[in-house]
Parts: C-alpha cells; sequence; structure tokens
C-alpha cells in the first residue's frame, strides 16, 4: 500500500492463466512523467471513487479472511483508501476446475462516495462485448482514448485473447455505463515496453445521481 511501491493500488489484483499474465499490474515508469498514469489507481484492476486515485496518505489495509481448500482459495481484505467511504472491501474467490483451469470471482463492495468506476483489463487483443451498441463518449479522462460506451444489459461479458488463451470478465450486477477505452500499455521506462502498444481497458461506472 505505502511505501516504496509508490503505486494507488491497495486491493489490486492481477491474473494468471496457463503460464501467462493476463490481468496485470502496468509496471513502473519511475521518475518518467507517465507515472501518474502507471501509478494511478484508474490504472488498476480496482475501484476508483469519485474520480480521484486512492489516498497517499497513513493507507493501509487488513487482511480478514485467507482459506485454502484442494477446490477453492478465498482472500478478503478491507482498506480506508478513501475518507469518504465507509467500506472499502473486496473478496476473491478462485475455484479450480476439476479439467485443470480456474476461474475468480470478485466480490468488490464500496460504500460511500458518488461516483464508483470499476476498472478491468487484459494484456491480450479485446474481442468484444456482445450485444453493445456502442457510441463515443463525451467525457475525456487524462492518458486514455478512443473512448466509447454503452447502457449495458445484464449481464456483461467483455472478452480478450491472449496467447491464443481467451479471457472473459462477465459483470453480473448493474451498471450505469460501461466504458470502453485505449490505456496506455507502458510497464518500464526502458526498453521495448517504453513505447508499447495501447491495451483495451473497460470500466464499468455506477453514479449516485442524487448526490453527484
Amino acid at each position: 500500500a505505502q511505501g516504496g511501491h509508490r503505486h494507488r493500488d491497495t486491493l489490486g489484483i492481477a491474473y494468471y492463466a496457463f503460464g501467462k499474465e493476463m490481468m496485470s499490474d502496468r509496471g513502473y515508469m519511475w521518475d518518467d512523467p507517465r507515472n501518474a498514469w502507471t501509478s494511478s489507481t484508474l490504472a488498476h484492476n480496482l475501484v476508483t471513487v469519485d474520480g480521484e486515485s486512492q489516498n497517499t496518505v497513513n493507507r493501509h489495509s487488513t487482511l480478514e479472511l485467507f482459506a485454502v481448500s484442494p477446490v477453492v482459495e478465498v482472500i478478503q481484505a478491507s482498506s480506508n483508501a478513501y475518507a469518504q467511504c465507509d467500506e472499502y472491501r473486496r473478496t476473491a474467490v478462485l475455484v479450480k476446475l476439476p479439467g485443470g483451469g480456474d476461474y475468480l470471482v470478485d466480490f468488490f463492495r464500496v460504500k460511500g462516495g458518488k461516483k464508483h468506476q470499476y476498472a478491468f483489463h487484459c494484456n491480450g487483443t479485446f474481442m468484444s462485448v456482445p450485444g453493445a451498441a456502442m457510441r463515443p463518449a463525451a467525457m475525456e479522462i487524462k492518458w486514455l482514448a478512443g473512448m466509447r460506451e454503452f447502457s449495458p444489459k445484464i449481464p456483461v461479458i467483455a472478452a480478450w485473447e491472449h496467447d491464443t488463451i481467451r479471457f472473459d470478465v462477465m459483470m453480473l450486477n448493474s451498471v450505469d455505463r460501461l466504458l470502453v477505452v485505449d490505456a496506455p500499455g507502458w510497464r518500464t521506462s526502458k526498453g521495448i515496453d517504453l513505447n508499447a502498444k495501447p491495451i483495451t481497458q473497460c470500466i464499468a461506472e455506477r453514479v449516485d445521481e442524487k448526490n453527484a
């Protein structure tokens, strides 16, 4: 959370499948100005509250549950990452399939704030969101381009393919809109990843219209 890591990504997760990095942390740009993006909450697989990154002072997390069985692995943690939130808690359940492979069930509970943006991305090629009638998004977020949006019906499935591995994200709860954007693909301030091509990121958004 705090310290040398320097990313505002408490409760963030990464996901590996068949030896491949699928959902990732975007890496380190160190003192490069582009670190403003890679260290931000929205650049991670997390919920961003009110369009701002997590607190940088006195931010900590609490491990609440950790359990492992031959079939299921569970971890739950909470954080004081946002002062306006009474609850910021994630429960991740990894379920192993009988024939090999696994899937992850992700519960992210947030109480407080006016706007919640649940972001997720994959390193592979974005395939589609079946049934989505996308339109240009009438908004701008620094560092992001090609912003499209639609008002989804449940469930929402976003699909990527990474080195022949299919990766699906299914959202079961209702959201006001889903943004599909081109996000920076930088991983490091050195070598070929300095100017890596963009990745596709999805942002599921819910807004409290009464208090917005």
